[in-house]
Formats: C-alpha cells, structure tokens, sequence
C-alpha cells in the first residue's frame, strides 16, 4: 500500500480485523503480510473500498519456481532445453538463456521457470544427471536393462576374459539410507565391475575436506565388500566457493593397473574423469615375494625328530650319502 494521509486509520482497522497480519515500511510504501489466502483477499478487499493505491504480489504457491540449469553447451538451443524437461514430466512456462553484458555472448546458464502443479513438489528429487556409455562397435558386449539406480549398464564380453560390468552412475545429492542396497543391486550383477560417475558423497578418505553421514556409509561398504575406490589427486567438481571429489570409480574383483585424473575440459562445474587401463597384449601377475618367518624355522631346527639324519663314520660313508641326495 502506497503511503497516504489516512494510512494510520487503515493500518489499526486492519489489525483489528486481522490482528495475525504483519506490516513494514519500505520507502514510500507500506508491506502488509497475510497469513492466509482468505485473509489475503479481505485485506485488498478492504484497500479498494479505500480507494487507496495499492499493489498486490501473486502468493509463493501460485508463483512459478525459479531454478538454474548450470554446465550445458553455450550452444544449446532453449527449445531443445524446455522440450526435454517437458518430456520428464515437468511444466516448464519458460527458459531464457543468460548472455555476458560486456559482448551478450551466451553463457552455459540457463534460468527456468517451472509452473507449480501437483508434480512440482520433488522436482529436486526427479534425475535430471543422466548418464551415458560410449563403446566402440569393436569391442563385444550387450546392454543390460536398468535398475532402481539412475545408471547406464553395459557388460563387456572380450573372447580372452569373463564378463566385465561396466556402469556410468548417478547419485542425486541427499542422505539417503539405501546407498549400500543400491550399490548391491549393480555389483551383484556380475563378478567383476567397474562404476564410474558422479556419487555426491563426500569423505576425507578420498580427498574431501570433511566427511558426511553418507560418506561414512559408502567407505564402509567398500571396507566389508572388498570393493577398490580410485579418486583424482584433485578436485572434480568445483562451486562458487569450493571445490570437492565427489566422482570416483568403484572397482571389484579386477586387479589390473590404473591410473585416475581429473580433467579441466568442458564448461561444466564438474570436470571430465579419465580413468585409464594401461594397454597390453597379456597382464603379467607381479612375481610372488617369499617371506621367512624366523622364528617358526629355528623351531624346526631344534626339533630332531624333524631329521632323519643317517650315521656315516668315514669320509667314504658320507660321500656315499651325499650322491644319494
């Protein structure tokens, strides 16, 4: 409500009538709050019989929902953007590509505008990561249907070796209680695996800053299901202020030389991992290394009845004995 002469006498009628509603002065205008949509209307009900100026603002619930789509190509048509949304099962109302002021190039930041309706309330928790997997046509394997996970599963099927599991992977951010039941949903698909992607868990163990609930439930699992975790030396995702690993791979039952980096490429906050197998013609097992344990041997030793030596009294009789060995 814009401030007038008679604004005193309206402010004391409305909280007689509306004692719960709350004002403040901002400039030239006063901010009137109602608790409820009936008593939203009453109110400017009772402002327009005081033909007084007065603006109204739409309540939170029938505003559309502002968010921020962050990592996608400056060259991604808004049209493709809203299309694909709208193919998830999400009202989008409108998506506008933000642009520099300096050169109103694009930029890789999308604001949309999403209608409240009965599906809106877990948009957050909907999968909009996706995942993906790229095999050379070269290289025998097949696809596997996916699970309760949002993962890619595909198994790899080489003439010299068995089966290998390999899966891109996407855990959205939250504690969630069903991790160790999720990771066991793909690892109890096949013997071996590989599980690479974006886990959204965080532990000092593989370089974060500090260790969440769910962190503490992912190192365990690894501990009890003998299970390899390799993380870049440096960070794969980085924020306004910070900077974390939260993309890694999960490894069973392959025992084969690796190396893991974290690449700065893309436009995203998250930047591309490469996880990498030196290739080989045949992978050699190291040599075993043998280990004496002294003190079992000395007891051996001192144990007669472990020898039987036999009784030579001339040098005849112990050469005898000795190319009989």
């Amino acid at each position: 409500m814009k401030m007038n002469d008679k604004y005193n006498q309206i402010l004391q009628e409305l909280h007689r009538t509306h004692p719960t509603a709350t004002n403040s002065y901002y400039n030239v205008y006063i901010k009137i709050r109602a608790e409820t949509p009936d008593h939203h209307r009453e109110i400017t009900t009772y402002l327009t019989a005081q033909k007084v100026e007065y603006f109204v603002n739409d309540p939170v619930a029938n505003r559309p929902l502002k968010l921020v789509i962050k990592g996608l190509p400056a060259s991604t048509k808004v049209e493709d953007i809203k299309s694909d949304l709208i193919a998830k099962g999400i009202n989008v109302d409108k998506v506008s590509q933000l642009k520099k002021f300096s050169d109103k190039s694009p930029l890789p930041i999308n604001m949309i505008e999403v209608v409240r309706d009965e599906n809106v309330d877990d948009i957050f928790a909907r999968s909009l990561g996706g995942t993906a997997l790229c095999i050379k046509r070269n290289i025998p394997h097949y696809h596997i249907p996916p699970t309760t996970v949002e993962a890619t599963l595909v198994a790899l099927t080489p003439n010299d070796h068995e089966p290998i599991l390999v899966a891109s992977i996407y855990f959205p951010p939250g504690s969630s209680a069903s991790l160790g039941a999720d990771l066991d949903t793909i690892f109890n698909i096949n013997k071996s695996a590989i599980l690479m992607g974006d886990f959204n868990v965080k532990h000092t163990s593989w370089g974060c800053s500090r260790r969440e609930t769910r962190g503490n439930r992912l190192y365990n699992y690894i501990l009890r299901n003998n299970i390899d975790l390799f993380a870049p030396n440096t960070p794969t995702r980085y924020g306004t202020a910070s900077a974390t690993i939260i993309d890694y791979a999960l490894v069973k039952n392959i025992n084969w030389p690796c190396t893991i980096d974290s690449l700065s490429e893309l436009s995203s906050d998250h930047n591309p991992i490469k996880l990498f197998f030196p290739r080989t013609s045949k992978f050699n097992l190291p040599n075993p290394q043998l280990n004496t344990t002294w003190s079992t041997f000395t007891n051996i030793l001192s144990n007669v009845e472990n020898f039987n030596l036999p009784d030579a009294c001339s040098s005849h009789e112990i050469d005898s004995h000795m190319s009989s060995i």
